[in-house]
């Protein structure tokens, strides 16, 4: 697949991700009030599809939109990817593990486990969001026309209202 091909669907994956990790966030303010299944089940869904596309981008080395079979220098995307997020390479993995051990044991393959310890998504995010900046600054190097050049960030805060309102709405609608 072409370098641009591949950068506008980093680029894709990324906003979706946003999208279900800030569904994910706002819904899982109302936790610990929501009775029934169907609460439960929305909110789960939003993180088990983020960690999906989280996947995509860091989690198989085999996937065609894992950071290193896009960027030109994986090495430096790296170690750029570390510096921007504070931790080093014992810390990243710890991370990675946890993320990748729940998606294969709870989303994807259904390992059997006795149980499962449910990671953080934060760190996703922002490093979602640095290979989204990557992803937008080498398409505007390439002299490709790009739109929403905001930051995963700016455009998860800029949303948070109107996802926290969502929340709100839909989990009061499924209150019986």
């Amino acid at each position: 697949m072409p370098e641009i091909k591949k950068l506008q669907r980093v680029r894709y994956i990324g906003r979706e991700f946003c999208s279900q990790y800030g569904c994910f966030k706002y819904y899982s303010e109302h936790y610990d009030s929501m009775q029934g299944k169907i609460p439960i089940l929305i909110t789960n869904n939003f993180f088990d599809i983020a960690l999906l596309h989280w996947a995509h981008l860091f989690g198989n080395w085999n996937d065609d939109l894992h950071y290193r079979n896009v960027v030109t220098n994986p090495e430096k995307f790296k170690f750029h990817l570390l510096n921007t997020l504070g931790i080093n390479e014992s810390e990243w993995q710890s991370n990675w593990d946890s993320l990748k051990d729940y998606r294969d044991q709870r989303v994807a393959h259904i390992d059997t486990v006795d149980k499962s310890v449910v990671p953080e998504l934060d760190l996703a995010f922002k490093a979602v969001d640095i290979y989204y900046k990557y992803a937008t600054d080498r398409l505007i190097d390439l002299k490709e026309t790009v739109y929403f050049k905001k930051s995963l960030d700016t455009i998860l805060s800029e949303n948070s209202e109107y996802y926290r309102e969502a929340a709100e709405v839909t989990v009061g609608a499924l209150k019986i």
